[in-house]
C-alpha cells in the first residue's frame, strides 16, 4: 500500500526504545521507563527486531539523570512530532549517550524519505495530526509530562538481556508487519 501511495516501500513504521539496566526507556507521551516487556504487554505491539548495540559502563543513576534532562529539554509530550522528534530520535540520542553509537540510520531516515516522496508533503498534515494521539496512546498520555516517570510493578525480565547491555527494540506499528506475522504463522 505504501508503495502505491508514496512511491517508496515502507515495510514497517518503527517504534524504538532502549533496553538497559533491566528497563526499557522510550519516548511516548514524554520519556518513559518501564521494566523490559511492559511496553509490549500494554501496547500490544510485538518486538519486530532486537539489536544488541553493546555494553555501557555508565551507572543507571547517570543515565536516569540524563533521561530526565533530555526529557525536559527535548522529549516532553508537547515536543513530540511523528516526523521530526519521535521515539526513534530519543532512542538514537540515548544510544549515543550510553555507547557512542546510534540506532540504524535507515530508521531515522524513514520520515525524510516519506516527506521526499511525491505524496509525502501532501500527507504531512495528516501524518502529524495522527502522531499526537498515537504518541499518547502508546505512552501514558499528556499526563506523563507533568508526572514523574512511571515505574510500574516489575515484570519478569527476558533472558536475553545482559545486566548493562543496550538493546534497541524495534517495534512494528504497521499492518504489513502484522500480515507478515500471520503469513509466518500459517506456513
Amino acid at each position: 500500500m505504501a508503495q502505491v501511495l508514496l512511491g517508496i516501500d515502507v515495510e514497517i513504521i518503527p517504534h524504538t526504545g532502549v533496553g538497559v539496566f533491566g528497563r526499557e526507556y522510550y519516548f511516548s507521551g514524554g520519556v518513559q521507563r518501564e521494566p523490559l516487556g511492559a511496553f509490549t504487554a500494554h501496547s500490544g505491539l510485538p518486538v519486530h527486531q532486537t539489536l544488541e548495540l553493546g555494553r555501557t559502563s555508565l551507572p543507571r543513576e547517570v543515565f536516569d539523570e540524563y533521561c530526565d534532562e533530555v526529557g525536559a529539554a527535548r522529549f516532553s509530550a508537547d515536543a513530540y512530532s511523528l516526523l521530526e522528534n519521535n521515539c526513534n530520535h530519543f532512542s538514537n540520542e540515548c544510544a549515543q549517550f550510553l555507547l557512542g553509537v546510534g540506532i540504524p540510520q535507515h530508521i531515522l531516515d524513514l520520515p525524510r524519505a516519506v516527506l521526499a516522496s511525491p505524496m509525502g508533503q501532501m500527507l504531512r498534515p495528516l501524518l502529524e495530526a495522527m502522531g499526537r494521539p498515537l504518541n499518547a496512546s502508546l505512552g501514558h498520555g499528556d499526563a506523563a509530562a507533568a508526572a514523574p516517570p512511571t515505574q510500574p510493578s516489575p515484570l519478569p525480565q527476558p533472558p536475553y538481556t545482559p545486566p548493562a547491555g543496550v538493546l534497541a527494540a524495534v517495534r512494528a506499528e504497521e499492518e504489513a508487519a502484522a500480515a507478515a506475522r500471520s503469513a509466518a504463522g500459517a506456513g
